[in-house]
């Protein structure tokens, strides 16, 4: 590929929502590890505020998860645009099967 058909793909909006949800799943992953160095600190922690404190920002990351949406009930992750281009080959693929069978 040259490299001014390389750039026409940067410019378009899908391209920037997928490393969105790259960039995501990578602080998603980070956010998951910081959760258990906080649980293993948790219970070896000797003294009970320390103990009490790290209960506290526990439940505050499990209350409110990092978590971002395209629509209300429509969560931003990579397992969703893997799975819409799933759904668009398989429809492509029956497409054209449905097509050359007709002709």
């Amino acid at each position: 590929m040259s490299k001014v058909v390389m750039v026409g793909y940067l410019n378009e909006p899908v391209f920037f929502v997928i490393l969105g949800t790259i960039a995501l799943d990578i602080i998603n992953n980070d956010y998951n590890y910081m959760k258990t160095k906080i649980l293993e600190q948790r219970t070896q922690a000797k003294n009970e505020r320390l103990r009490s404190d790290l209960q506290d920002l526990l439940m505050l990351l499990e209350n409110r998860p990092l978590r971002f949406d395209l629509l209300p009930n429509l969560p931003l992750t990579t397992k969703l645009f893997l799975n819409c281009l799933s759904f668009f080959i398989l429809n492509i693929i029956a497409v054209l099967q449905i097509r050359t069978f007709y002709s």
